[in-house]
């Protein structure tokens, strides 16, 4: 992204802003600098802007093809999958320790995009994902999100993990979270918002639901 300013007025200039080929091309502004700071704000949190399109762009079409599968990893489909596979490498008692953690969280991010009710991107398109379902949730925050980060922290708990692979888990959960703006079906901040939400539900969870564990086996034996 670059800047030209022409000669003129010291209070307005004209601005030709270039943007890379993934947000949308290019567009030109006439206004002070106070303005042009509050655009480049928005451009950051991705408020406004046509992103990359592979299912449009022939030259991307793989690349969106692996992506739009990767980001369902990130589905409450994507989620319980992947407790299913921990179910058979560790044992059942993965669904009675974890699911109901998952679960807290699930629900309060559904009921925050309830009440947010935030349109998503003009870029999002009501169409089946690979597991034949339609999203037609809000956009703040992103479900996908939340659930990724949620079940980073579930499967770095629980395994007990090094502080690399747990580098590498969250790496991954924050690459799969992004590609919900890569595929525009959320802005920057939802994901933001997403992620932060499903790693504090899943904290709380943990800590609530470890406490009613206590309570139960003391009562059982």
């Amino acid at each position: 992204m670059y800047l030209n300013l022409s000669k003129g007025q010291r209070c307005k200039r004209t601005v030709r802003l270039h943007l890379c080929p993934c947000l949308g091309g290019k567009i030109s502004l006439n206004m002070n600098f106070k303005k042009i700071q509050k655009e480049i704000f928005k451009l950051f949190l991705l408020e406004k802007r046509k992103i990359f399109n592979g299912d449009l762009d022939k030259k991307h079409k793989t690349t969106a093809i692996l992506i739009n599968v990767v980001t369902e990893m990130g589905s409450s489909m994507g989620s319980i999958l992947l407790i299913i596979i921990m179910s058979l490498i560790s044992g059942i008692e993965i669904w009675f320790i974890l699911f109901p953690i998952y679960l807290f969280q699930l629900i309060c991010v559904e009921i925050f995009k309830k009440v947010f009710n935030r349109k998503r991107p003009i870029t999002h398109e009501q169409k089946k994902n690979i597991f034949g379902v339609i999203s037609k949730s809000g956009s703040f925050p992103s479900g996908h999100s939340a659930n990724i980060f949620a079940m980073a922290f579930l499967v770095t708990i629980y395994y007990r993990t090094d502080i690399i692979s747990t580098l590498v888990i969250f790496s991954f959960a924050g690459y799969i979270a992004f590609t919900r703006v890569l595929l525009g079906k959320h802005y920057l901040i939802d994901v933001l918002a997403g992620a932060l939400a499903g790693l504090g539900l899943s904290v709380i969870g943990t800590y609530a639901w470890s406490r009613i564990l206590a309570i139960i086996v003391a009562n059982v034996y």
